[in-house]
């Protein structure tokens, strides 16, 4: 497998493969680098992308030392499936001359919502690009957290691809980075201002070279022998001693300095000393507070006035109760189970006699409307009310009934039922030997 982490290259062999195949460890962190980023480039899943292996083959062995991209335009979704237009460019891409000697010993394409191994397109592509028996595809699956994984696919030695998942994965972990040495800081120092000479003439300087001027216009006429050229009107710039300055990339040496020395300036106006040190140390990072703070007190108080009410609930509770019980909606009355059902030629009228309402009611009333407009109430006391039962002998085929309760408090409450049948033949019923309860007809149908 691959060899260190502080190595150059890498080595990928299996028994099946007829050759070994050694890989720049520096191209496939390219081509890592290259795969995560179309990876998180779009959501769930990215974008797959492949490319052409550069290298040679010498000897029985392959050396994977470069690789070329392939804009694919994704004409057929995120994943790497070749349009016509990538066709052509994947052609021109193995057609075309490398450089270093080198050429195609392969492709290589990414995998983001499957495994590693070859479709049948995939073998299709390696079929038609890249023929020769040495050459081969990568397969690289990255992760979000965990390290890209990859195999190699090669034709073996019966000439057959099995593309059902590679022989050997590896995973490929990044570089190490190497920084850069950092450039040494001059430091430059501050200028003082120059002692202001007597006027009249001065000793000619020693022969050096001119100091580049400043000024764009044509040079003033040579003073007269013996006399010192007057300082320029436009205002000096501050002396920096070139030595240790940063905008000249010079060398020093001591026979430089000697051999140029720097002559002084007489400035028009106060110059401005330099900071003598590099910079300023940088502040020490404050402290953030926490930004909860603010409401550690409010909630100790909270808690401390909840414990309390709490605590202290018998004294108070009773009296919220019947404050807030008016404005609470009443709740619904119990079903009294109230049904007519026809048996041997009677109406059976029934209610549940255990539904709280009814073990409770001081009184009912039973209202029946037989298929007129008018209704015939029957006034029932408590006992009639345990019975749970009303026979009545119906006239017509629509038998509308109703049942109200008085309830001890003053409420009422009310079911309705209906029954509807043939009509009946006209029949007396005088009550039988239980004594059950019998509704009474009017004597004009007796």
């Amino acid at each position: 497998m691959e060899s260190g982490v502080e190595s150059a290259t890498g080595t990928w062999s299996v028994a099946e493969c007829p050759f070994a195949i050694e890989y720049s460890r520096r191209v496939l962190d390219d081509i890592r680098l290259a795969v995560t980023e179309a990876f998180f480039s779009l959501p769930k899943g990215g974008a797959e992308i492949g490319g052409i292996l550069l290298g040679k083959w010498e000897q029985g062995e392959l050396s994977i030392l470069g690789h070329v991209p392939l804009e694919c335009e994704h004409a057929l979704g995120p994943s790497f499936t070749l349009s016509e237009n990538d066709h052509a460019r994947l052609a021109e891409l193995v057609a075309a001359e490398h450089p270093a000697g080198m050429g195609p010993v392969g492709w290589y394409h990414s995998h983001t919502r499957s495994e590693i191994f070859l479709s049948d397109a995939d073998i299709a592509i390696h079929k038609r690009y890249f023929s020769k028996p040495w050459q081969v595809a990568l397969v690289l699956k990255p992760h979000t957290f965990r390290p890209t994984r990859c195999g190699f696919f090669f034709r073996e030695a019966d000439k057959s691809i099995k593309g059902a998942a590679t022989r050997q994965e590896f995973e490929l972990t990044p570089l190490p980075m190497v920084p850069a040495p950092l450039r040494p800081v001059g430091r430059v120092r501050a200028a003082e201002p120059a002692e202001v000479e007597p006027a009249g003439p001065r000793p000619p300087l020693p022969e050096s070279r001119p100091e580049p001027s400043r000024q764009t216009e044509s040079p003033a006429p040579a003073p007269a022998a013996g006399m010192q050229p007057a300082a320029p009107a436009e205002p000096a710039a501050p002396l920096v001693d070139w030595r240790h300055s940063e905008q000249l990339d010079l060398p020093y040496s001591e026979e430089r300095a000697e051999a140029e020395p720097v002559a002084p300036v007489v400035p028009e106006r106060e110059p401005v000393a330099l900071e003598p040190e590099l910079a300023e140390p940088a502040p020490e990072p404050m402290e953030r507070p926490w930004p909860g703070r603010r409401y550690v007190f409010p909630a100790a108080l909270l808690l401390v006035v909840a414990t309390a009410a709490f605590e202290m609930r018998a004294l108070w509770m009773p009296g919220f109760e019947t404050l807030v019980r008016p404005l609470l909606p009443a709740p619904p009355a119990p079903p009294l189970g109230l049904n007519a059902i026809e048996a041997d030629g009677e109406l059976h009228i029934r209610w549940d006699r255990n539904s709280p309402a009814v073990t409770q009611a001081v009184r009912g009333l039973l209202q029946i409307r037989d298929g007129g407009p008018l209704a015939q109430s029957f006034r029932l006391d408590g006992s009639y009310l345990q019975a749970g039962i009303f026979i009545y002998a119906r006239q017509g085929q629509r038998v509308d009934v109703e049942l109200v309760l008085d309830e001890p408090d003053g409420q009422k409450v009310r079911e309705v039922a209906s029954y509807l049948g043939t009509a009946p033949a006209h029949a007396i019923h005088p009550p039988d030997q239980h004594g059950r309860l019998r509704n009474q007809l009017p004597d004009a149908a007796k």
